[in-house]
């Protein structure tokens, strides 16, 4: 799993951007320098056409061509280094300057039998889809290696006989193995619990370590999945067409799920949109404070019977660790 074709060539449209950007600004470095120094471009233009006219030589059957001209070449560079050198001036000022010298601004290092992603091309895809995937503001900073354990009490143990950290153990450890399988395994899960047990973070961390992995995520708060919905019922917009993300994103996250205000017909596009995912083999994650048994009187049998039967279930645990922090 990785980008779309959509959102490969979205960040590829930014390199050919970058690049032309660069070509440009070295064409006008160039134009600049020669205004200042004529003789420079005379040079350049005799080159070229010394070029061409060996050439013909050459298929004409001069033998001399090619050693006349390579000899011409090198007088012509000795001269042009020399008068840019005493004005001060790069060797290399008629040439792009580009972000990244590794790979020129392709996104691509290596030649065309092991040609390889540049490191600046990786970067580029998880900036990209950290911002296509709606994360910020939600979950800033979560990833597994700052989710702490230490919240969670060890000295009372919970009606399954697990303490509340070995209990939030487990869930660590299912969600790090989420990640971990994703390129063999969807699943869904549904994250339940009072507020301030993690449930959001948890979520956070299970974006960003998939964001990590190039795969496309969207994590949205029930109220901005519920609107995004009803926007796209109205819309007739390419922005919410059948490529939207929602129905097309490897992972759906859905924050809070029961703090939106919604209708009969926003829990018709709520079961079509999960039917949909499950039918494609896409993974979504909700979390909620509602207990299993509302979600069937607030939105449907339907949509009741698809969680239920669909999604594996965690019960979060422990104090309100926003309040904890606070302390």
């Amino acid at each position: 799993m990785a980008l779309s074709n959509a959102q490969y060539d979205a960040v590829m449209r930014e390199y050919e951007k970058r690049r032309l950007a660069a070509v440009h600004r070295a064409e006008e470095r160039a134009e600049l320098v020669e205004l200042r120094l004529p003789r420079l471009k005379e040079i350049r233009d005799e080159m070229s056409s010394s070029a061409a006219d060996a050439v013909r030589k050459s298929i004409a059957g001069d033998t001399e061509a090619v050693a006349s001209f390579e000899k011409r070449c090198a007088e012509l560079e000795t001269e042009r280094l020399g008068l840019l050198k005493s004005n001060g001036i790069e060797p290399d000022y008629d040439k792009p300057v580009y972000s990244c010298p590794l790979c020129s601004d392709t996104g691509y290092v290596g030649d065309y039998s092991d040609k390889k992603r540049c490191k600046c091309l990786n970067a580029a895809i998880v900036e990209y889809l950290y911002r296509d995937s709606n994360l910020t503001g939600y979950a800033n900073g979560a990833s597994f290696e700052n989710f702490s354990l230490d919240y969670y009490r060890k000295d009372e143990q919970l009606d399954n006989g697990r303490t509340e950290y070995e209990h939030m153990k487990r869930i660590y450890d299912r969600a790090v193995r989420f990640v971990d399988e994703f390129d063999e395994k969807h699943a869904n899960l549904m994250f339940m619990g009072d507020v301030g047990t993690g449930k959001t973070y948890m979520s956070g961390c299970i974006a960003v370590g998939l964001i990590e992995k190039h795969i496309p995520v969207l994590y949205l708060s029930a109220s901005d999945f519920f609107n995004r919905l009803n926007e796209r019922r109205f819309s007739h917009d390419d922005e919410y067409g059948d490529d939207d993300l929602i129905d097309e994103c490897e992972l759906l996250i859905i924050d809070d799920l029961g703090s939106e205000v919604t209708n009969e017909r926003m829990n018709s596009d709520f079961f079509n949109c999960l039917n949909m995912r499950m039918a494609k083999g896409l993974s979504t994650i909700i979390s909620s404070n509602l207990e299993l048994g509302e979600f069937e009187s607030r939105y449907s049998a339907r949509i009741y019977s698809r969680i239920s039967t669909g999604f594996e279930f965690f019960r979060f645990v422990g104090r309100d660790i926003r309040w904890l922090k606070k302390k």
